[in-house]
């Protein structure tokens, strides 16, 4: 929301209740996913083909939704309770964190990277565990579960942050503020 600068108050101004912010994060983490979802399973597809092992196109793809999805709900809850304002770098066109607030930075970053790391592993214990299944059983119930648990996750993620942005928006709204572009 930081990084949204602050333009966010014409934004705030139409998030009125939780319905309203519930939409505005899964709007958000729609745009994301319609890039995200595709792309990450054309380079699956290929690395499998690559690798001479078409159905392991299957397993990564079931990975790949997880991951997006759990990413997608890490960004969301970040996004509202550690949120930070951004700042503009003079030579970089990519906006980094005002001075101040790097330790929420760190934070988002490093919660991330292990967050989707933990919560993607069901999707890779299932893909583990179910080796002794024939490949008709087994590829179905894997990209099913990771499809399954990947918007299970993305939903969660988005009922979260808008029930903790409902009581933060003013704070929302002068974390944006603080935003320089």
């Amino acid at each position: 929301i930081g990084f949204t600068g602050p333009a966010f108050w014409l934004e705030a101004t139409s998030l009125t209740s939780e319905r309203d912010l519930r939409a505005y994060f899964a709007g958000r983490n729609v745009v994301i996913a319609a890039i995200a979802v595709p792309l990450m399973l054309v380079i699956s597809v290929a690395l499998a083909i690559a690798a001479g092992h078409p159905v392991y196109a299957v397993w990564a793809g079931a990975i790949d939704i997880a991951a997006i999805g759990a990413a997608l709900a890490l960004s969301s809850a970040f996004s509202v309770t550690v949120a930070y304002p951004g700042q503009r770098r003079i030579g970089s066109p990519v906006p980094g964190n005002a001075d101040g607030y790097s330790g929420q930075a760190i934070v988002c970053s490093l919660g991330s990277l292990f967050g989707v790391g933990l919560l993607t592993l069901p999707v890779t214990l299932l893909v583990l565990l179910t080796d002794s299944l024939a490949t008709p059983v087994r590829a179905p119930l894997i990209a099913a579960w990771g499809i399954v648990y990947g918007i299970t996750l993305a939903w969660g993620g988005t009922r979260h942050a808008a029930s903790s942005a409902r009581i933060m928006v003013p704070e929302l709204n002068q974390i944006a503020a603080q935003t320089t572009f």
